[in-house]
C-alpha cells in the first residue's frame, strides 16, 4: 500500500517534458515522458526514505548501547 502511494505521488509530481524525443527512431509521447519521469521520481523518493531509515537505525544503536 506504501509503494502504491509513493507511485501515486511520483506520478502528480512529475510532469510531461513538451520536448520531443526520439526512443529507436520513434517520438515519445507525453505519457511515456510523464511514466519516466514519475519512475526517476519515485526512485529518489525510495532512495531518501532507505537512507533515512538506515540512519535512524544506526542513531538507535548508538544510543541502546
Amino acid at each position: 500500500m506504501a509503494f502504491l502511494a509513493v507511485l501515486v505521488i511520483a506520478y502528480a509530481v512529475s510532469g510531461g517534458d513538451t520536448k520531443e524525443y526520439l526512443y529507436s527512431g520513434l517520438p515519445a509521447s507525453v505519457g511515456e515522458s510523464r511514466m519516466v519521469g514519475a519512475g526517476i521520481v519515485a526512485f529518489y523518493i525510495l532512495m531518501a526514505t532507505s537512507i533515512v531509515v538506515m540512519l535512524l537505525a544506526g542513531v538507535k544503536n548508538l544510543f541502546n548501547k
